[in-house]
Formats: C-alpha cells, structure tokens, sequence
C-alpha cells in the first residue's frame, strides 16, 4: 500500500523513479490549468514550450549533476583503495629483516614523496572532472537564459502588436 501511494506521489511530482526528478512532467502539470488562461495576442502554447524546455534543462543539469559525483566518488575510492594497498606492500617490504634504519627512513622518505606526487596529481584529476561539469552546466544554463529571454522579447511584441490593433 505504501509503495502504490509513493508511486503516485512519485508521478504527481515528476519523480522518475531513479533518484532523478523529472522536471518536464512537474512543468506540464505546473502549466497544464495555464493553457485555459487568455490575453490577447498572448500565446499560451509559446509560454508552455518555454518552460517545457527549461524543465528539460534542469533534468539535463541533474543528471549531470548526478553522473559527476558518481565518477568523482568512483574515483575517490579507487584512489583510496590503491593508496591502501601501496601502504601495506611498502610496509611489508620496508620490514624485512636486515634492512638498516637508515635505510628504512630513506625508504619511508622515497614512498612519502611518491605518494604526495601521486595524490596531488589524483587530486587535480578530481578537480578537473568537476571544472569540466561545472562549466558545461554554466555553457548551458547560459544558453537557455538567452534563447528564454529572446522567447519572452517575441512574446511581449505579438501582445503589443495586438494591443495596438
């Protein structure tokens, strides 16, 4: 019973049922008494493709969103994993018998300076990964506020040229 009724909240919301939430059924159904609304020269179905596309850039940016922490934590614990299995391998190693101290604090030193090197150039991968998203999503949002401005300015003139009739 519970799962029947967070299915139908999940389609009232636009919920797809995969952690996304579906931006364009929640602005058709946002939108769906608006259609009835008239102005005149005012044209409804322009106003509702608007916003159905802007619903689709939000799904678009989620999705992204969503896809970029799964490969950052992927990453993350890949790294982590192979940072854990070079400690052990070094330990073994650096404790053999008849290894000197000196040369065991040579030894620490050499794998220290290998692992910082190595963390920082996993760590600039990482960073890389989210700029990379980051300024796509930007590029995007960027686009769509211009074709939506562009969109509103058509808008406007077909209600002017109206009024003026």
């Amino acid at each position: 019973m519970a799962s029947s009724t967070q299915s139908k909240q999940g389609s009232q919301t636009g919920s797809s049922g995969n952690g996304h939430t579906d931006f364009t059924k929640f602005g058709e159904q946002a939108f769906k008494n608006f259609q009835d609304f008239k102005i005149p020269g005012f044209d409804t179905n322009q106003l509702m493709t608007s916003q159905r596309r802007n619903m689709e850039i939000l799904t678009e940016l989620q999705k992204a969103t969503t896809e970029t922490a799964r490969d950052f934590g992927r990453l993350q614990s890949q790294y982590t994993r192979q940072a854990m299995e070079d400690a052990a391998t070094f330990s073994r190693t650096l404790m053999q018998a008849g290894t000197s101290l000196e040369d065991q604090v040579a030894a620490q030193s050499s794998s220290m300076k290998q692992a910082m090197k190595r963390a920082s150039e996993q760590s600039q991968e990482l960073s890389n990964i989210c700029n990379k998203t980051q300024q796509a999503m930007a590029r995007l949002c960027k686009e769509r506020m211009n074709e939506c401005m562009d969109e509103c300015n058509d808008m406007a003139k077909k209600v002017n040229k109206t009024a003026k009739k």
